[in-house]
């Protein structure tokens, strides 16, 4: 069974981690960018061409850092800072003046771009902080992306997405792969955030389990190995020995909630 969080769970954990455990922020976005680059370099070849779509926010920071980490290992890749350079995050400022030290080539406006030319997008645009609909050049650029017929890599979360209860904030991109740290949350696993999420990898980018312990939620996730919890039963015993269920369902036409339930009790042995 595994905890599930929502936004501020989540950012409660990361400032746990950077401000009492002492790990840097900087260390935390290597991490993610490295776990990004894993799961990129798994799906795709060496003939793709790559677009890294980056916010302001560390997002932004997570998707630069993956960029510098593809080209460094043989990849050509762009990138395309949407957010204001003027309202970077301080690991997102270092992390694009390294990449403009390496001569990457940075998109700053977005009808200049050729979404054709490339064969792979990465979406670091929002992150899990977004909490108002996705407008202007935001909204544009994810409806550019939603048309694009190639793969689609989401950086924690796909843009647009809520991560506390998976709706749509005016409109989100559509990722074949999300690549979320250290716990999934609840956004993800909801619809129709989960349609958006698409084949979701939880990495681990070194938060300690005592980080973890600092929230409290209410949101589980059940596994198949919790399966095996359930109490064994005995080989001589009846359908009585394990109680008996009275099921208050259906209305007339409407049978089939009282169907199903009714036979997934039967099915349970009660």
């Amino acid at each position: 069974m595994k905890k599930l969080v929502n936004s501020q769970q989540m950012k409660k954990i990361d400032a746990f981690t950077i401000d009492e455990i002492g790990i840097p922020a900087m260390v935390l976005m290597e991490n993610a960018a490295n776990q990004v680059v894993t799961a990129i370099e798994e799906r795709i070849s060496r003939e793709d061409i790559i677009l890294v779509i980056c916010g302001s926010g560390n997002n932004g920071g997570d998707g630069m850092a993956a960029a510098r980490i593809l080209l460094n290992h043989g990849f050509q890749v762009d990138v395309f800072l949407i957010g204001e350079r003027e309202k970077l995050s301080a690991e997102s400022k270092k992390q694009l003046d390294i990449i403009e030290n390496l001569e990457m080539v940075i998109w700053d406006d977005v009808s200049e771009i050729n979404f054709k030319g490339y064969t792979v997008l990465v979406d670091a645009i929002f992150g899990i902080g977004l909490d108002r609909p996705a407008e202007g050049k935001y909204a544009e650029t994810i409806q550019l992306m939603n048309e694009f017929h190639g793969y689609v890599f989401a950086v924690d979360i796909p843009s647009g997405i809520s991560a506390d209860n998976g709706q749509v904030l005016g409109t989100a991109v559509r990722a074949d792969v999300t690549i979320t740290f250290g716990i999934e949350k609840i956004g993800q696993l909801l619809y129709p955030g989960s349609l958006h999420t698409g084949k979701l990898i939880v990495s681990d980018i070194g938060f300690p389990p005592s980080a973890m312990d600092v929230i409290s939620s209410n949101v589980l996730f059940y596994e198949e190995s919790d399966l095996f919890s359930l109490p064994r039963r005995a080989a001589y015993s009846n359908k009585g020995t394990y109680g008996r269920v009275v099921i208050i369902a259906g209305s007339a036409n409407m049978s089939g909630a009282a169907f199903l339930s009714a036979k997934a009790a039967y099915r349970t042995g009660a």
